[in-house]
């Protein structure tokens, strides 16, 4: 909790400085500096604590969603400046939409030429694990000596 609020407050001066030079849109890309900044402190206090080693992690499917992320958001950007907002609902959904799809369509297509294996993993049946996780956990509750 200190962290993050720490990283808050360091990240204010960047809110204002983005927003004043690209306004709102300034605005959601500081939101993402401090969003990352705030993801990165707490797999680094995992790291400290000993709970999550960072060496275990694979790297390199971290990569590539990053990489993906990176250009789909780039690309959907691009595509949503391409409509005309007049103020209108119907424009701003049509935007809306239209950038959605393009995010989707980029992020379907970048994880598929780059062979992630993050579709296959989240495809994956998670049921047939967790009876095995239920009972791993009772274990290692029933080896502290404290009741569940």
């Amino acid at each position: 909790m200190v962290a993050s609020s720490l990283i808050t407050l360091a990240s204010l001066p960047l809110y204002r400085l983005l927003f004043h030079t690209l306004s709102v849109t300034g605005l959601a890309i500081a939101s993402d500096v401090g969003i990352t900044a705030n993801a990165v402190a707490i797999a680094l206090l995992l790291q400290v604590r000993g709970m999550v080693p960072l060496a275990g992690l694979n790297w390199k499917e971290l990569g590539k969603a990053a990489l993906v992320g990176a250009v789909s958001g780039g690309l959907s950007y691009e595509v949503m400046r391409s409509i005309a907002l007049d103020g209108s609902r119907r424009a701003d959904l049509m935007a809306l939409a239209l950038g959605s799809l393009t995010w989707a369509a980029a992020v379907a297509g970048g994880l598929w030429l780059l062979r992630s294996e993050l579709p296959a993993d989240l495809r994956r049946r998670r049921s047939a694990s967790l009876p095995s996780l239920a009972e791993g956990q009772a274990a290692e509750t029933m080896a502290t000596g404290k009741e569940p």
